[in-house]
């Protein structure tokens, strides 16, 4: 668990996310049943207080929580969400997978610098991502991550295409 893929999006037509209400939130996302501890439930409660966040926090200033953790309340926020929500679960766990496990760093470049440092990167097509795995994205084409997720499952379409979920900040989805 826990391994980065590098995605370069294709040139092709993108499809729009749902929108997704509080109560449609609510209905779907449950508080995990444990706290034990164990990596599997981290991830759970990760994903939980991902979703408990509100879709666009953003204040009237162009600022965030997320990017206040690391002192720069105006940056591009993907990264910093995901550190808040792996933070969120790590206190309310009290385990330490936040440098071992996961990284610690306010960008997909340094979160991508971080999994190939530990020999936990694959190019797009030679790993399949599972729930819990950071996914990386190459959205400018520019050869290097620039935005990042972290993988909540997967689902398959009619047509047979798999689907791979994510839980991410800084996205439009309207």
């Amino acid at each position: 668990m826990l391994l980065s893929c590098l995605f370069t999006p294709s040139s092709s037509a993108k499809e729009e996310p749902p929108a997704v209400s509080s109560s449609q939130v609510e209905e779907r996302n449950p508080q995990p049943a444990s706290a034990d501890g164990s990596l599997d439930n981290f991830v759970d409660w990760v994903i939980w207080y991902g979703l408990e966040e509100p879709q666009y926090p953003v204040s009237e200033k162009g600022t965030t929580v997320y990017g206040e953790l690391f002192g720069d309340p105006d940056a591009q926020w993907c990264a910093e969400f995901l550190m808040y929500c792996l933070d969120k679960a790590e206190q309310h766990l009290g385990t330490s997978y936040i440098d071992e496990v996961f990284p610690w760093y306010p960008s997909g470049y340094s979160c991508g610098l971080w999994f190939k440092a530990y020999y936990h990167w694959f190019d797009a097509g030679t790993y399949f991502p599972e729930k819990g795995d950071f996914i990386l994205f190459d959205t400018w084409g520019i050869g290097y991550p620039d935005h990042v997720g972290l993988v909540i499952g997967t689902e398959e379409k009619a047509d047979g295409k798999t689907v791979i979920l994510t839980l991410e900040g800084n996205i439009l989805t309207d």
